[in-house]
């Protein structure tokens, strides 16, 4: 007993299901669509994704955001905040203590880094981009295998 031609099993799967009706979308569908997007259409700027922001809105949030990191960096190394946090600190001590946690972790992983060879690093570094590369590489590789069958199974059909 022969096994069937793979080929031939799909030409015949694909026609069958060719053959078939298309099934109707529900009634209340395209009313439901139509509906959503008239929602959507009728929102101000403000309210609609940072993409439909006109320019000049979009400029100033980037600026103000820039500016409240630059200020939250210089306050957080103010003498004026080391007080402020000591005051509250006095009054909650597990900050304190999450606060002194937090520190010694951050030293504990300076001195790790500071021990490993800077060539060993850079050596993961480029271990890391080569596999990125690998796999970006193999997925556009299994894609485009992917759909040259694709399109040369629908010339088949057609």
């Amino acid at each position: 007993m022969s096994s069937p031609d793979p080929e031939k099993l799909e030409r015949l799967i694909h026609q069958t299901l060719r053959a078939l009706p298309d099934r109707p979308a529900p009634s209340a569908l395209e009313a439901n669509v139509v509906a959503a997007l008239g929602r959507r259409a009728g929102l101000p700027w403000w309210r609609r994704s940072y993409a439909h922001w006109p320019r000049i809105p979009r400029f100033a949030f980037l600026l103000l955001a820039a500016a409240a990191a630059v200020a939250l960096i210089a306050i957080s190394h103010s003498p004026v905040t080391a007080m402020a946090f000591s005051r509250v600190a006095l009054s909650f001590p597990w900050i304190a203590f999450l606060q002194s946690l937090g520190a010694s972790l951050m030293d504990t992983v300076r001195i790790v880094l500071g021990a490993i060879p800077a060539a060993w690093i850079y050596s993961v570094i480029v271990l890391l981009a080569g596999c990125y590369a690998l796999l970006i590489g193999l997925g556009a590789a299994v894609y485009r295998t992917y759909f040259h069958r694709r399109s040369a199974l629908r010339s088949l059909s057609q």
